[in-house]
């Protein structure tokens, strides 16, 4: 262990690093190869911890004048591995970690990292070569200079560079996927976002459809953007609910182009190949085929089951709870006025009636409610079928009226 730090013995020692750097001579494959290691030795001992605590004991001015002597001398240190994390360094020594200057140095950095990614594969070796370019570029994201500075990256840079990684890290094998995956949280956080936005993006799009804005076009920019390299990791979410919730979105949208929406197809030619796609990609088991209707139909069913009995145990015996539901499912319906009697009664619309062919506000009322008084519940928006509400509402028939002919209810 080093002595305790001095502001004499801190200044002596930023000397020797300074005498050290004027006198490096450049790398080059040679000298690392001959088993020079000075270079290597001076790049540890920029991140370690007693430099820091060194720096934080001289003044500004020799601290300022030290980082430009490292900056002056960076051309002298290995460019892939040493060069960019001691300029993003030097940056965040100098400037902090908000200052545009660093935020500046880790993008270029990063865009750096992504460029080699995307480099062709050289003729020499070609099949080896795409994995070794990836290995490489994983390496040094997870070393602990470039972890340094993962916190403190601007939320697009992190993005980005895990959509850079999302392209390629699938040519690796297996085993090397999965330790990619687990050891670099910036791709499962990145994971996680694609996946929730492209569950509140189909749910919000079965809410409304075939209702503008949720139009033929507004599904295939939805399913463009599931084409996204980070999609086909969903099985690695760690909340089950969340991968639950994306696949019945899924299956329900592309159940729907199958179904009520079909004619979609004719109106935006794309559907067809990119829900083909998305189906392939998300519910095909190898010697089995697609499997998406019979999965979503048995999670449909299970869903239903699950509801109303639990809807039905909650309030037999608990009158408080019973009231909450109903006043709940009360706010769900429009105000009704004497004039509503006089109102045409065909629609579902007017007089007070809520049509429950499709989604409805109901099934999202129950669902919270259910959440609410149930700890743990969990249930995917747009499963519940019209029976369902239909019975819970029968429950209450002195306050809710059905009309199961018309499929509405007030």
């Amino acid at each position: 262990p080093r002595p305790a730090m001095t502001k004499h013995f801190a200044s002596s020692w930023l000397q020797s690093l300074t005498t050290k750097l004027e006198a490096l001579t450049e790398w080059t494959w040679a000298t690392d190869h001959s088993g020079c290691s000075v270079h290597r030795n001076l790049f540890r001992e920029f991140f370690s911890l007693p430099f820091q605590k060194t720096l934080a004991l001289v003044d500004e001015a020799k601290k300022t004048e030290f980082l430009g002597v490292v900056e002056r001398n960076l051309y002298k240190f290995e460019a892939n591995g040493q060069q960019f994390p001691l300029m993003c360094l030097c940056a965040l020594l100098q400037h902090g970690k908000d200052s545009p200057k660093t935020q500046e140095k880790i993008n270029s950095w990063v865009s750096y990292l992504i460029e080699r990614l995307r480099r062709p594969a050289t003729p020499a070796g070609a099949l080896a070569a795409p994995q070794k370019a990836i290995s490489n570029v994983i390496e040094e994201c997870l070393s602990a200079p470039f972890q340094k500075f993962v916190p403190i990256m601007e939320e697009s840079v992190r993005n980005r560079l895990a959509d850079g990684l999302g392209e390629r890290i699938a040519e690796l094998q297996e085993e090397a996927q999965r330790r990619v995956l687990d050891e670099m949280p910036v791709l499962q956080s990145r994971i996680e976002e694609v996946i929730v936005g492209s569950t509140k993006e189909l749910n919000a799009w079965l809410a409304a459809a075939p209702r503008f804005p949720a139009t033929p076009l507004a599904l295939a920019d939805a399913l463009a953007k599931m084409e996204h390299p980070l999609l086909r990791f969903f099985t690695t979410l760690k909340d089950p609910s969340k991968k639950e919730a994306f696949l019945v979105a899924a299956a329900l949208a592309l159940q729907g182009l199958r179904t009520r929406f079909r004619w979609m197809c004719a109106v935006e030619p794309d559907l067809e190949s990119l829900g083909g796609e998305l189906q392939r990609k998300l519910f095909t088991v190898e010697g089995q085929g697609p499997v998406m209707e019979f999965w979503l139909s048995s999670r449909l069913k299970k869903y239903n089951t699950e509801v109303a009995t639990k809807t039905a145990a909650l309030i037999g015996n608990d009158y408080i709870k019973c009231e909450s539901l109903k006043a709940k499912l009360q706010t769900q319906f429009p105000a009704r006025s004497g004039e509503d009697a006089a109102k045409d009664t065909t629609t579902a619309e007017g007089g007070g009636w809520i049509s429950l062919d499709g989604p409805t506000a109901l099934a999202d009322a129950l669902v919270q409610w259910l959440g609410e008084n149930s700890p743990g519940f969990f249930c995917p928006k747009h499963t519940l079928a019209r029976e369902t509400i239909t019975n819970v509402l029968l429950r209450f028939s002195s306050l809710f009226e059905v009309d199961q002919v018309r499929l509405r209810a007030r």
